[in-house]
């Protein structure tokens, strides 16, 4: 009960922090030392202008700070330095898009081409349009996450930024920073990127919940709650400081099989994360990374060993993109049932679908659902 009155102390904080701005003094206050074993955080060289109180500009190099990123995660994650070097904004934004052809890897493959078609389902991703990514944003280069392209300066902080360094002791880049210094390491562990498109998916997703992780028990210890205090409650403590920006996947994810891929990516990805770390810290996430490659079904019910039929020739797409083609939703509640999936387009158009549930009643609710009026199940 503590941890949880905790966790809503902290949430209450975030909400309070824009009223907060506005006390604060001209020359923002040092933030408090944090502890012996985490080295040198970023420290406020000066006020940005002495008639405005609420922008206080960082003097620290962001390179600096990337070995202090393993003594702050811990465990398995404590790497020291990593492959780093100066990118400006726009290569920063290039590599962040690139991170989208992970997401999408499903789709690319051949035999998904009349597949899509056949759904109305665009064969390219929308265009990004009217996204820049944050003028110090890091991002860890795909798909091996090396190197980490970092800003040469740090944006000023403003307002609520202000507040929440002082409490804190972190600057919203190096939550940012923790988060990439967390999906780099999650590379080294996984390996190379498969072939596969389920696969390759299911390793960009585990990647990006480990950098939301990473972001989330940064934000819980500044009101001194451990994430493995909290449990479940921590998934809702993910406020986009850290991993790929929603807004960038969401502009991406512009009908309900990309949207679909997106939300593994995002939410699946976090949620098999967290239930590694719950069984030992980072270096339980760092362990579940290093086992044989397992497909996105190990994402929605992690930690269960789940058997599959083998599957005929066809356009593989995982159960939510598989749901959201047969309904147009990607929470259907016999998602999480289906363990495998392959979808081909035959004479005229007309989609099949070749569906593999653990139990007769899920399979019996994809039945009764309307499909989507280009599909013909048989």
């Amino acid at each position: 009960m503590r941890a949880l009155v905790a966790l809503l102390a902290l949430l209450a904080l975030a909400a309070g922090l824009a009223a907060a701005g506005a006390a604060l003094a001209q020359a923002p206050p040092e933030p408090p030392p944090g502890p012996p074993d985490r080295g040198q955080a970023a420290a406020p060289a000066d006020a940005a202008d002495p008639d405005d109180e609420d922008v206080a500009i960082i003097g620290t190099e962001p390179r600096t700070l990337v070995p202090r990123m393993g003594r702050v995660l811990g465990g398995e994650f404590d790497a020291g330095e990593l492959p780093s070097r100066v990118a400006a904004a726009g290569e920063r934004q290039a590599a962040a898009l690139r991170w989208l052809d992970e997401v999408f890897a499903p789709l690319a493959a051949p035999e998904c081409a009349p597949v899509l078609r056949a759904g109305r389902i665009p064969a390219a991703a929308a265009p990004v349009a009217g996204f820049a990514i944050a003028v110090d944003r890091p991002v860890a280069a795909p798909p091996t996450g090396a190197p980490l392209l970092v800003p040469e300066a740090l944006a000023p902080l403003r307002g609520p930024e202000i507040e929440w360094f002082r409490r804190t002791g972190e600057t919203p880049f190096e939550v940012a920073l923790a988060g990439e210094y967390a999906r780099a390491l999650a590379a080294r562990h996984a390996g190379p990127a498969p072939q596969d498109g389920l696969l390759r998916l299911a390793r960009a997703a585990r990647l990006e919940g480990t950098a939301r992780l990473a972001g989330i028990a940064i934000a819980l210890r500044a009101a001194n709650v451990d994430v493995a205090d909290v449990g479940a409650a921590a998934l809702g403590a993910d406020d986009e400081k850290a991993g790929l920006p929603r807004a960038l996947t969401g502009a991406a994810a512009g009908d309900p099989v990309r949207a679909a891929l997106v939300q593994v990516f995002h939410e699946d990805g976090l949620r098999w994360a967290l239930y590694q770390y719950l069984r030992g810290g980072f270096s339980a996430v760092a362990a579940a990374l290093e086992r044989p490659a397992a497909g996105l079904e190990t994402l929605l019910r992690p930690g269960m060993v789940r058997r599959t039929p083998p599957p005929p020739a066809g356009c593989a797409l995982g159960a939510r993109a598989s749901a959201a083609l047969l309904t147009g939703r990607a929470d259907e509640g016999w998602a999480d049932s289906l363990v495998a999936d392959r979808w081909t387009a035959g004479p005229g158009g007309a989609l099949h679908a070749w569906l593999a549930f653990e139990d007769a009643h899920a399979a019996g609710l994809a039945a009764d659902r309307k499909p989507n009026e280009a599909l013909t199940r048989c």
